[in-house]
């Protein structure tokens, strides 16, 4: 019995040491994946599961053992949009032996996903045909199969297939050796060195071309820079499309659409955006803009190119012609102090004139009016035909006209430095846009109309139906570049395209005022735009980091440098801007309201001393004297005819 005991012994320890070696190998895979969450498709005995469940929990990883059961299976490799998940899978076990094949898609299989699989030792009969036989691996597949050499050592290969959808066979490569221990490197290369090669690859590109008319190939078409605002988009974005081609060495067929999208929110019903949706094409050639409803559909290379759709337009100004323009120079204390100052000094003119008349002998005397008409001229820069004789009154005459060339200056300065310097307030929102005197044209792109039809946005509906598609017209008021441009250069029109289309156009044929008038306001809110995908592409990794290569050797930029246009510079220091009649609205409105109310008293006086004259007291007749140059005509008696008035020449 003794022999027999030892046996045992020696053989139960054996098995307890390769189930620690692998559980080692386990945790260490998940721990160095930086995985948190893990989920397991073995069959291990209730001891070997809970010593496993003992060092993950040591290692603070999450764990969840699946049944052998459809819908735990099912809910194990349901997608995790923002976690990440690391999966063991045993195919030693006879429950899970066919997991592979039958029941993972390959979305399960992603970068983001990293599994490792324990497989039995490979022979004559367990070969890797048959570990692999339909198993749908990917490009971007982060799966390692862990291949027993002995009781504690195991080979790890990485296995991938980098065009399953052709035919082509599993990539494998002998990754790292398990000691027991630790891990050894046998694979030097980076996940992207060891798979950027695609030379046996063709994917099935997809690109827009809105010029169907152009010269020479598609290809000669797109990298011509000679017309660089036609089909911008496209022409951005089939350079970078090139290198990604140079470096991975695939090739591509092509398939050229009208648009980039249908009227869905997301794109799905037309252009390129359904030849990806329904799996004709892998990549587009053309870059598209990154919105919310596509995101869920499409996936995106990084966004390098700016999307830029504004109407253009010369800033007219936006001006309240019942707001008083002339009234700005000064802030409401100014215009407050002015004021009270005006009165003070007629009331001390009015005082000093009285004073004098009656103790220093001096035959000057007037009347309120008078001292306030005298105030009001000097301070409007008039002058005054009567001025005081007295030193007192020359002394506050004197300071009178003091303060109103200082404020003439300040005043004067302030409105000719904001005529010359200052642009005018441009629009800044589509209602303001919308409800202006400008005529409004597009530019016949899809992406336009189409926001038009998917929109409700007040502004941008209030736009299209009246000044877009007014009620009486009978087609939209669609222009070419060229002619649309020409109406911005005239004035008076808002045109709507895209700003590397426009602004070739401006720098050709606007001069320097013309440019510095320039205004653009954005109808569909600028956003980054890249070259699209499939949704959860497998090819997406990997060119992701292909062109951050690129853009970090400066190539994306001099992608921009060429076929992005920016806004002709405005080269004038002084802008004179020309006062319309907004601005003098108010200054026209008084001299109106002035004259008919001269009008209306002149009305009242002549009714008044026609039938009142005689009842007038002599008094009155002396001061009104200072305000007539001429005795009345209707005086009875010609009692002011013989009065000499003061002499303003």
């Amino acid at each position: 019995m003794k022999p027999i005991y030892l046996l045992f012994t020696l053989f139960s320890s054996l098995v307890q040491a390769d189930e620690e070696s692998t559980f080692l190998l386990i945790t260490n895979y998940l721990s160095r994946n930086n995985m948190k969450t893990s989920y397991f498709f073995t069959c291990w005995k209730k001891t070997e599961t809970l010593q496993l469940m003992h060092m993950m929990t040591k290692q603070d990883i999450k764990f969840n053992f699946v049944k052998n059961e459809k819908n735990a299976i099912i809910q194990a490799l349901d997608e995790k949009s923002m976690t990440r998940y690391g999966y063991i899978l045993d195919t030693r076990c006879q429950n899970f032996k066919n997991l592979l094949s039958e029941k993972i898609s390959t979305v399960n299989m992603r970068l983001s996903h990293p599994w490792l699989i324990l497989s039995a030792q490979l022979n004559t009969s367990t070969s890797w045909e048959v570990v692999l036989k339909n198993v749908n691996l990917r490009m971007d597949s982060n799966v390692k199969f862990a291949i027993p050499e002995d009781e504690s050592t195991f080979n790890i290969f990485d296995v991938y297939n980098p065009a399953h959808q052709l035919g082509e066979s599993p990539v494998i490569t002998e990754f790292e050796i398990w000691n027991g221990s630790s891990l050894q490197m046998q694979q030097t290369k980076t996940f992207y060195l060891q798979r950027r090669d695609m030379s046996h690859i063709k994917l099935r590109s997809g690109s827009v071309v809105l010029i169907s008319n152009h010269s020479g190939t598609f290809e000669e078409y797109m990298l011509d820079s000679r017309f660089k605002q036609l089909d911008t988009m496209s022409k951005f974005h089939y350079p970078m499309f090139l290198l990604l081609e140079d470096v991975h060495n695939f090739t591509h067929s092509l398939k050229i659409e009208d648009k980039w999208f249908g009227n869905y929110q997301n794109g799905t019903d037309s252009g390129v955006g359904k030849l990806l949706y329904e799996n004709e094409i892998d990549i587009t050639c053309t870059g598209a803009s990154q919105r919310p409803p596509r995101v869920d559909v499409y996936d995106y290379l990084m966004p390098s190119y700016h999307f830029r759709p504004c109407y253009i337009f010369r800033n007219p100004g936006t001006y309240n012609p019942l707001e008083n323009q002339f009234l700005k120079p000064f802030t409401d204390t100014v215009w407050y102090i002015t004021i009270v100052s005006t009165v003070l000094v007629s009331f001390f003119i009015k005082i000093f004139h009285r004073l004098e008349n009656k103790f220093v002998g001096i035959k000057a005397d007037y009347s309120w009016a008078t001292a306030l008409l005298i105030t009001f001229s000097v301070i409007f820069q008039q002058d005054s035909c009567i001025f005081p004789t007295g030193l007192a009154g020359r002394i506050s005459f004197l300071v009178l006209q003091i303060l109103s060339i200082l404020l003439y200056n300040y005043y004067t300065s302030s409105i000719i430095s904001s005529l010359l310097s200052k642009p005018p307030e441009a629009f800044h929102s589509l209602d303001e846009l919308g409800h202006s005197k400008l005529e409004i044209g597009i530019e016949d792109l899809p992406y336009t109309i189409t926001w038009f039809e998917i929109m409700n946005d007040s502004d941008v509906q209030y736009i299209y139906k009246n000044k877009v598609f007014p009620p009486n017209a009978k087609k939209l008021n669609i222009y070419e570049p060229d002619e649309g441009i020409a109406k911005v250069k005239q004035g008076g029109f808002a045109y709507h395209t895209q700003l590397d289309t426009g602004y070739p156009i401006i720098a050709r044929t606007f001069d320097q005022e013309q440019i510095c008038d320039i205004t653009e306001i954005p109808m569909i809110p600028q956003v980054g735009a890249g070259i699209m995908l499939q949704k959860k592409s497998q090819y997406k990794e990997l060119f992701h980091i292909t062109l951050r290569k690129i853009k970090e050797v400066g190539l994306v930029h001099r992608i921009s440098q060429i076929w992005e246009s920016k806004k002709p510079d405005c080269l004038s220091s002084i802008r004179v801007v020309a006062v319309g009649s907004d601005q003098t609205f108010i200054a026209f409105l008084t001299l109106f309201i002035g004259m008919a109310l001269s009008l209306v008293f002149l009305v009242i006086e002549i009714v008044w001393f026609r039938f009142n004259l005689d009842a007038l007291p002599p008094k009155l007749f002396e001061k009104m004297e200072q305000f007539y140059s001429l005795p009345l005509q209707n005086d009875p008696g010609n009692r002011l005819a013989s009065r000499k008035l003061p002499n303003c020449q």
